[in-house]
């Protein structure tokens, strides 16, 4: 079976500068990978890759075994669902409406017009997310948090084999992070595919399987978390270490 993402070589640049360079990596059935690195480390334009959003330079992105570049868009989103970093609606939809362009690659409709099995896994999600609650309600009227847990129900509706999400947690208080970090594992103990990029380095050590951690656009390290959290990663890519109580502290 083809692993639900491949990167082979995938090398990107803006103008003379490189973003990414040699990135090589396979993310396979059921397993959450954190993406962690500083600010500017390539890891959004790592997810753009993946997700088809932005072509590579040169190198190859396979999503299910099949060359992204020469998927249809409608074919992709069967693929793989992307959470962007910056996530705004153009208009004052319902929450429920923007769960529901999840299902919009495969169905084609609005929510009142989905069928019956496709609007139960709208709904599903919505309550999978925790926001039931505010779903009828304008996402322009919502908190930060409320609207994170839209969008992140928009990706789980796709019902994709293979989830990127970029910074999926930003705007949501310490349960919420923790209720979605334990969604995502029980999405990854699903089958599902998950990559995600964090800052939270104690998040990405207490839920990922696996670690990848860039560095100016190069993988620095990739295995299990303790592995790619090794001492000399920690202080050289990020300035802080390990302490005792389990999180982290400058160097």
């Amino acid at each position: 079976m083809s692993a639900c993402l491949e990167m082979t070589g995938a090398h990107t640049s803006h103008g003379a500068r490189d973003v990414l360079a040699d990135i090589t990596l396979s993310v396979e059935a059921g397993e959450l990978v954190c993406l962690v690195g500083p600010n500017g480390a390539g890891k959004s334009t790592l997810l753009k890759l993946a997700a088809g959003v932005l072509p590579a330079c040169t190198g190859m992105v396979c999503l299910a075994g099949s060359d992204a570049a020469g998927l249809p868009a409608r074919e992709r989103a069967h693929h793989m669902a992307w959470l962007a970093q910056e996530r705004s609606a153009a208009w004052a939809m319902r929450g429920v409406d923007m769960v529901a362009l999840g299902r919009f690659a495969r169905e084609g409709r609005p929510y009142e017009r989905l069928p019956e099995k496709a609007r139960a896994l709208v709904n599903e999600a919505i309550a999978r997310c925790g926001a039931s609650a505010f779903a009828h309600r304008a996402v322009d009227t919502l908190s930060g948090g409320e609207k994170a847990r839209i969008h992140l129900a928009r990706v789980l509706a796709a019902g994709a084999p293979l989830l990127l999400l970029d910074e999926p947690l930003n705007a949501l208080d310490p349960r919420h992070q923790i209720d979605v970090m334990n969604l995502l594992r029980a999405e990854a103990a699903g089958g599902t595919a998950i990559v995600l990029a964090m800052h939270d380095l104690a998040m990405a050590r207490r839920h990922a399987d696996r670690v990848i951690v860039l560095d100016e656009g190069r993988i620095a390290a990739s295995g299990p978390p303790d592995t790619a959290f090794s001492a000399a990663i920690l202080a050289d890519v990020f300035g802080v270490q390990s302490a005792p109580d389990g999180g982290f502290a400058p160097v």
